[in-house]
């Protein structure tokens, strides 16, 4: 049966961005999804798998009359923890191990 890719290298990486607009201010849906991937199981005997990934980033932005723009988000909005494999460890490559990250920026257009 043939899962995906090998370690480190999943057979899809998908980002899907979903952006909606009105008036002063625009809505983002990001959705980031890394196939499953095999393993080696710890020994070297057989063959493991490590399942698929998916994380959902939200954003909201209100663009001032002033060239100004104050967005605030988070990140990997249901705090989805990274898929680890046999071991216990993850592909530093592939996942990252924040979790859920909030953010407020404000940008100035001069």
């Amino acid at each position: 049966m043939a899962w995906c890719g090998n370690p480190d290298r999943p057979q899809f990486r998908i980002r899907l961005s979903n952006v909606y607009e009105v008036g002063q201010f625009a809505f983002t849906w990001n959705i980031n999804y890394i196939a499953s991937q095999f393993e080696t199981v710890v020994g070297g005997v057989g063959e493991g798998r490590i399942p698929n990934w998916t994380t959902h980033d939200l954003q909201a932005t209100w663009y001032a009359s002033w060239d100004g723009r104050l967005t605030a988000g988070a990140q990997n909005v249901l705090d989805e923890l990274p898929k680890v494999d046999g071991s216990g460890s993850y592909q530093y490559g592939l996942y990252n191990a924040y979790g859920r990250v909030l953010y407020l920026r404000y940008t100035q257009t001069f």
